[in-house]
């Protein structure tokens, strides 16, 4: 059922009541909530018994640290002869950094004179120290003045005794940033004699962070002066400016700060205090816990009728908003559903089209139009180029739509879709050729009238046998790719492709190559490089070749596709290698050994081709040729290969120049360690009396004399080629004209006629 916007207006008026009904529910519940301020003022009393608990774990902690280094043996003998004196430094240093909150572990003697200390420094205001360090003699301290020492001296033989609570100084000054400390002490006796008093300075940052951690309480420590060791607002407790001035007057009013100070425990519905046990009873420390939800509730109660007026005014603001929609025109939604069925760019109908038209319409063929070309076009121009090319293609399948019948889409990046009516094979066909011919045919005139060809290739579906979508999709886009591989115009999926046969026969050959690998059966062969100033032969490329147990020779094109998509395919170009460099090792040929992108990108390869180099001996014969076509635009990773390569003294060569990815700025970025480029043979085969071809190839040879590379002409099959090559002043040439690839070097040096 189609959505009006009326009804859409009364849909949005019921939503509204229902929000206003959801918050208000809200409120409600937030209210009845605040009565866990009831259960939580039961607990006040448990709260605290659970902070003492958190006291007793370090009244507990570090007299057993106290203990552990009094028992010590080397401690004990320190004690005694005044020797091994570094034994116990480290033994203060473990002592600290095992123990996080642990500042300073010192020993002095009875006098108040430091004999040892260690200590943390720190950063800001955290207790664990950043590095740690024995203090040197000359900044040790006398301590006879400080209040706590004298209280240690006094303790008797196994007492611990613990100071107030305050400020961390040292000679005479507070340190800073200020840190609330406690010292732990004991004295060590020896045969019932006083030695001198063993002390643990102990920083409470992290304790207070664990102490106030409470969802329902804030919770607070005074000293009998009513000032506040540790309160909510720092600066109003021991490390803050406010200390001596703000007390429990300030924060609670007379009566409830006379009822706290004046009685060991006060309880009400909120409040509850007790005495801290557990620190210096001279500091007389007591614990207050204040219940939070108190302030929550009567907030949460004066501002109920707020939140109310609030959510009204909300629905008041939003009801002219809602008629508004209510009237907004169809063609919005039409606008809306327009954008959601067409591209963006071409403002053709769009892949969610596409699928809504094949489910309504059943009796039509769909066929991909792949762009085969715009990735180069991408690279070398750039985007904005490509989409203007894209645009126009738009334009022009809309224009054939309309004069041949069919409907045309944009699918993402370089896809375009075609769906026309069944009429069989043979009309599909000739419908298929008409639309290539067209496109390949067109110049696009772009960008200030710059034309464009594009390459386009077609896959359709099978018009015999009706499938579903999902399988119309795989059936089209099958046979795109396999005209994609077999570089033919269209492909229409046949029903008597066997799929099977074809994975059948990709089996073969891996078993083909791993039979080869396992048997010795990779083979090298060997063509000759013609030189063009010499006319001798004076080097070679290698190439590869499978062998089967019949003793069959399979050339590449058989077997090194599906390798690339094998484990094997390294393993090829592995054993290529160590033949090639064991064969030319004692001759005086130039070689030459075929690399891809594929074989650079793999882990170890770089590692084990330098070892091969470095046992070949004369490195300087080597030329590794990179395949041109295989990612020579991924400039960072050819360029670390390279660099590596050419610091062994072996040459680099540019295979395949000219082929579809081709671009001079490649050769420009690399140009330092380029050696030789070798052009593609496409060009040259054809250079006989076409002039675009031999135009290019001048470009190509100009070019590489400014950069000081030499050249190589591949494809040289006969006289004729050979003499145009040599009056555009190619460097090398090679083919059959020259010599078929071998497994044997040529018995004599080739001169030319």
């Amino acid at each position: 059922m189609k959505l009006t916007y009326r009804t859409l207006f009364i849909v949005t008026m019921m939503l509204f009541g229902l929000l206003f009904l959801g918050f208000y529910s809200v409120t409600y519940h937030f209210q009845s909530k605040t009565d866990v301020s009831e259960i939580a003022a039961k607990n006040l009393q448990k709260k605290s018994e659970q902070r003492h608990r958190v006291i007793d774990f370090y009244n507990t902690h570090f007299p057993l640290t106290l203990n552990a280094i009094e028992t010590n043996p080397d401690f004990q003998s320190f004690i005694e002869t005044g020797k091994n004196k570094a034994s116990i430094e480290n033994l203060f240093l473990s002592v600290e950094k095992a123990t996080t909150s642990a500042m300073q572990v010192r020993f002095l003697n009875m006098q108040g004179e430091e004999l040892i200390r260690t200590e943390g420094t720190r950063t800001g205001s955290m207790c664990k120290p950043i590095h740690h360090r024995i203090v040197p003699v000359q900044e040790l301290q006398d301590k006879a003045h400080r209040p706590y020492f004298q209280l240690f001296k006094n303790l008797k033989e196994g007492e611990i005794g613990i100071s107030d609570i305050e400020l961390n100084m040292e000679h005479h000054k507070i340190v800073e940033p200020k840190q609330p400390v406690v010292r732990y002490a004991k004295v060590i006796y020896q045969q019932s004699q006083a030695k001198g008093v063993l002390i643990v300075n102990v920083c409470l940052t992290s304790f207070f962070e664990q102490f106030v951690n409470s969802t329902f309480y804030d919770v607070y420590i005074i000293d009998k002066h009513g000032r506040f060791i540790l309160y909510k607002d720092p600066s109003k407790s021991l490390i803050g400016n406010q200390f001596e001035t703000f007390s429990i007057y300030d924060a609670f009013g007379y009566e409830q700060a006379k009822s706290i100070l004046n009685n060991d425990i006060f309880a009400n519905e909120l409040i509850y205090s007790s005495p801290l046990k557990g620190f210096s009873s001279e500091q007389g420390l007591k614990m207050i816990l204040v219940l939070k939800f108190n302030d929550l509730t009567q907030e949460a109660k004066q501002n109920a009728d707020l939140m109310l007026l609030l959510i009204i005014a909300t629905i008041l603001f939003m009801l002219p908003v809602a008629i508004y929609l209510s009237r907004f025109p169809d063609k919005l939604m039409h606008k809306l559903n327009e954008q959601a069925h067409r591209d963006e760019l071409t403002l053709l109908p769009n892949k969610t089209s596409l699928f809504e038209d094949l489910h309504a319409i059943p009796n039509n063929v769909l066929i991909l139009l792949r762009i085969d070309n715009l990735r180069e076009i991408n690279n070398v121009y750039g985007y904005l180029l490509a989409n203007e090319l894209l645009t126009e293609l738009g334009k022009k399948l809309d224009q054939l739509a309309k004069q041949m019948g069919f409907n045309a889409y944009k699918l993402p990046s370089n896809l375009f879709a075609i769906t026309v009516t069944n009429r069989g094979r043979v009309p599909l066909e000739s419908f298929m050729h008409e639309i290539h011919y067209q496109i390949e045919h067109e110049n696009f005139s772009i960008m200030d009238n710059h034309e464009f060809s594009l390459s386009i290739t077609l896959g359709a579906s099978n018009p015999e046998q009706p499938a579903s979508l999902d399988e119309m999709l795989i059936d089209a886009e099958k046979a795109m790719h396999l005209a994609v591989d077999k570089k033919i115009e269209f492909s229409i999926l046949d029903h008597t492709f066997d799929v099977k046969a074809q994975y059948q026969q990709n089996i073969h050959v891996l078993e083909l190559i791993r039979h080869a690998l396992m048997n010795d059966r990779v083979l090298t062969f060997f063509q000759p490089i013609h030189n063009n100033k010499t006319h001798q032969v004076d080097k070679y490329e290698v190439l590869m070749r499978l062998m089967d147990d019949k003793g069959i020779i399979y050339p590449p094109n058989t077997f090194l596709e599906i390798a690339k998509a094998s484990k094997y395919y390294h393993r090829l170009t592995r054993s290529m290698i160590q033949q090639a460099t064991a064969f030319f090792r004692n001759n005086a040929y130039e070689f030459s050994i075929n690399v891809s992108f594929q074989d650079i990108m793999n882990e170890g390869f770089l590692a084990f081709l330098i070892e091969t180099i470095n046992h070949c001996g004369d490195c300087h014969r080597l030329v590794i040729e990179i395949v041109e076509s295989e990612g020579l635009g991924d400039y960072e990773q050819i360029s670390e290969f390279i660099h590596h390569i050419k610091q062994t003294g072996c040459k680099i060569a540019i295979d395949d120049f000219g082929t579809g990815y081709s671009n001079f700025e490649h050769l420009l970025r690399l140009r330092e360690d380029i050696d030789y480029i070798k052009i593609d043979g496409t060009l040259i085969r054809d250079i006989v009396g076409n002039e675009i071809n031999q135009s290019i190839v001048k470009n190509i040879k100009t070019f590489c004399d400014d950069l000081g590379i030499k050249t190589i002409a591949e494809y040289v099959a006969d006289e004729s080629i050979q003499k145009v090559v040599q009056e555009i002043g190619i460097d090398y040439s090679q083919g059959y004209y020259f010599g078929q690839p071998q497994t044997e070097l040529l018995k004599t040096s080739l001169k030319s006629e």
